[in-house]
């Protein structure tokens, strides 16, 4: 068998953040002792801040970089839409091991578990991408496309006639 549990904090990361000194859980504050911070540079842009707030050797230091390749596998794959998850701040303050029966394949599960169900907790917001449209539509069918337009959240911000057809100029 496979034994490795982690509890961790998800929490939006900006440039600038203070270290944390507490956090809530269960109505009770408990004291921080960070251990180690790590700030990741993400492919697809954006951070990982992993802070190491382990006392008491519930997990063995040998065990972070499997938690934090769960962590880094399941940001990629993206928790809420199968989109990439960015700036982001985990804190990884508990869990539980096995003397014999834990391994580092324990751990990078527990750790893509354990992200799963913080990211939810942490009030994530999706990033829309916004662009500039132009469309040329024939006069007969310009009603259905910008119905269409604003449909999908667009903004018509002008229209003009170019030969023979009607131009519409539209941000999402």
């Amino acid at each position: 068998g496979q034994f490795g549990e982690v509890h961790l904090i998800v929490e939006p990361y900006y440039e600038g953040m203070p270290v944390p000194e507490t956090y809530k859980f269960n109505g009770q504050e408990f004291k921080i002792n960070v251990k180690g911070t790590e700030e990741i540079p993400l492919e697809w842009g954006g951070k990982l801040v992993f802070i190491n707030s382990i006392v008491g050797g519930s997990i063995d230091a040998r065990f972070m970089p499997a938690i934090l390749k769960g962590i880094m596998s399941r940001m990629e794959q993206g928790p809420l839409t199968g989109s990439y998850a960015r700036d982001v701040r985990v804190i990884v303050y508990d869990g539980k091991m096995h003397p014999v029966d834990s391994n580092e394949i324990s751990f990078m599960l527990a750790g893509r578990n354990a992200f799963s169900e913080a990211f939810k907790n942490a009030g994530p917001k999706i990033l829309e991408p916004i662009y500039d449209v132009e469309v040329f539509v024939p006069s007969d069918k310009m009603g259905d496309v910008m119905s269409d337009l604003q449909g999908r959240r667009g903004m018509i911000m002008g229209m003009s006639s170019e030969s023979g057809y009607e131009k519409l100029v539209r941000r999402k």
